[in-house]
């Protein structure tokens, strides 16, 4: 998840990192690649999710799968939710995107991410998802340099490439996202 990656560059454990924030840290030199709207992800068949879009306010008391705080998501998400009046029902947390499809699919509750971080699993069948509107959720994409500010040669040719090939799936359409 974004908030591990996030950690691991601040500690100068990895050279480069791709995760979704709320805005760029200018003074780090994160590289803003798009914008993503959120869905809530859903088991097979659920009724909430049928028509392809959901209120924020539907999720009042409904099961929400989140990460733990202090992660970015979780924040974002008890924010959105208490700024439509209500705190999410959060019966237990999970720290894995892939462990949160899996409670999801087998209809232990909802959770929120990114289409694409999902769509395989739409596309297989094994969850349905659905918009959120009114009001949206959205993340921004960011490319971020290793903590320690040294980046290689190596990283900064990787980092073009990983720059280059988001905007080329956004122009095809093969990703859902806008430029930022």
């Amino acid at each position: 998840l974004s908030g591990f990656i996030d950690e691991l560059l601040t500690l100068g454990r990895i050279d480069l990192g791709l995760f979704y924030t709320r805005k760029v840290n200018v003074r780090r030199g994160e590289i803003p690649l798009c914008v993503v709207d959120m869905v809530l992800v859903a088991p097979p068949g659920d009724a909430l999710t049928a028509k392809g879009t959901v209120r924020l306010a539907a999720l009042k008391g409904r099961p929400l799968i989140l990460p733990s705080f202090p992660h970015a998501l979780r924040r974002l998400i008890e924010e959105s939710c208490l700024q439509q009046g209500f705190a999410p029902h959060v019966p237990f947390e999970v720290d894995s995107l892939s462990t949160m499809v899996e409670v999801v699919a087998a209809g232990g509750g909802y959770t929120v991410s990114p289409y694409d971080a999902v769509a395989h699993s739409v596309a297989s069948g094994r969850i349905q998802v659905a918009s959120i509107t009114k009001p949206p959720i959205r993340r921004l994409l960011v490319l971020a340099p290793p903590g320690t500010g040294k980046a290689t040669v190596a990283t900064k040719a990787i980092a073009v490439l990983i720059e280059t090939q988001i905007r080329q799936w956004i122009d095809e359409g093969r990703w859902t996202a806008q430029l930022p």
